[in-house]
């Protein structure tokens, strides 16, 4: 028996049994009152609500639609920013993505979607000069960007993927070897990615290749923006029912959840792609997880150090724990750090079903959890083995 598989196992075994036992005398509900909101949660609610820089985050005014604020990290409103005097024939749309030189926003005027780029100024402070805000250009459906820098912008359109040349003011083709090709990011793509909110890694965009009307996306593909072309990394077909799961490192693509064409079954393989190595391996076999737990479908992929947390729909077992680099002597930490959190999330869903897992990295796990009024986000520190905020 390999050590990959006898460790799964062992690990899924001693998880399952204890998460089994009666939980009725825990209580992870924490007491607000007793517990110091941490500077830490503050950055980490804001960067989730909000598009953000290393220095602040940006966000438009709930009761003044044409007016930016700007908010520390920690969530407290620094300055306002009016962006525009009121028109009933334009609609600020919201931010739509912020570096550390520039803000985007996007507008809606005469039924037609303007991207506009404001610049930011530092000093000893972070400044906002409206008066040099511009407009890149102009789309027939509102878009999403997905990247931005001093020379490309990466956005969907629909479903579409489309680029900008910014020193050249024109959008520019994605093509492959063969022919021109149009592609996407489809929904389907559960893509958790290594900062909170929407941003690629180092520009790399994971895409799709459309096939026509009425036909999903197909394949897998990464693109470095600004190339012009794409690789294909893996042959899978795509629709409302697959969800393909992936997670973006500073140097690897994790993904799972591959379907071949006039095949109705989807693979759980767990693969990994390495940007510089430029090779793509199975890294988990999907009969490897299944001989140490059942589940359904994978949900969710994230990376901890040098840690793979794997979720499933497994309610009793969420969370299988697969270390990268094996390591003997951090066996048995490794294991009760897995149950811990199994019998923690495992309480969450007996209180209240409605949980995501917003991401699992730096050795905490955050969850969202849907209360009736609110959204509450819970902090899960995997080294501490409890709850700390």
């Amino acid at each position: 028996m390999s050590k990959v598989k006898k460790y799964l196992i062992m690990l899924v075994i001693v998880t399952i049994t204890l998460c089994s036992c009666s939980m009725k005398d825990e209580n992870h509900v924490l007491n607000e009152n007793k517990i110091a909101v941490s500077n830490e949660k503050k950055e980490i609610i804001t960067a989730l609500n909000n598009m953000h820089n290393q220095y602040n985050a940006y966000r438009i005014c709930e009761e003044d639609g044409y007016v930016v604020q700007q908010l520390t990290l920690k969530g407290k409103i620094k300055k306002t920013y009016r962006l525009m005097s009121k028109d009933k024939k334009i609609t600020m749309l919201g931010v739509a993505y912020v570096t550390n030189k520039e803000i985007f926003y996007i507008l809606d005027k005469n039924c037609k979607c303007e991207l506009w780029v404001i610049p930011l100024e530092h000093n000893k402070k972070e400044s906002v000069l409206t008066t040099k805000k511009r407009l890149l250009f102009r789309t027939s459906n509102v878009i999403k960007v997905l990247y931005a820098d001093d020379d490309y912008i990466g956005y969907k359109e629909g479903w579409r993927y489309k680029e900008y040349n910014r020193n050249l003011q024109k959008k520019i083709s994605i093509n492959d070897e063969r022919k021109k090709e149009s592609y996407s990011q489809p929904d389907s793509f559960i893509i958790h990615s290594t900062e909170l909110g929407d941003k690629n890694v180092n520009g790399m965009i994971v895409l799709s290749k459309n096939t026509g009307v009425n036909n999903y996306p197909k394949n897998i593909y990464l693109h470095k923006i600004g190339s012009g072309k794409v690789k294909k990394i893996a042959d899978t077909a795509t629709s409302i029912k697959w969800s393909i799961v992936l997670f973006c490192s500073d140097n690897r693509i994790y993904y799972t959840g591959i379907k071949k064409e006039r095949i109705n079954t989807q693979s759980w393989d767990i693969w990994c792609y390495d940007f510089e190595t430029n090779s793509n391996y199975c890294l988990l076999e999907e009969k490897q997880l299944k001989d140490a737990a059942s589940f359904s479908e994978i949900t969710g992929i994230f990376l901890n150090k040098n840690e793979l947390w794997i979720e499933t729909d497994n309610e009793k077992c969420k969370f299988m724990y697969f270390p990268i680099e094996l390591n003997e002597k951090q066996l048995e930490a490794s294991i009760r750090k897995s149950i811990e959190l199994n019998k923690h999330v495992y309480s969450l869903y007996n209180q209240n079903k409605d949980l995501i897992i917003v991401r699992i990295g730096e050795d905490q796990c955050l969850i969202e959890q849907l209360c009736e009024n609110f959204v509450r986000i819970r902090c899960f520190d995997i080294n501490e083995e409890k709850e700390i905020w």
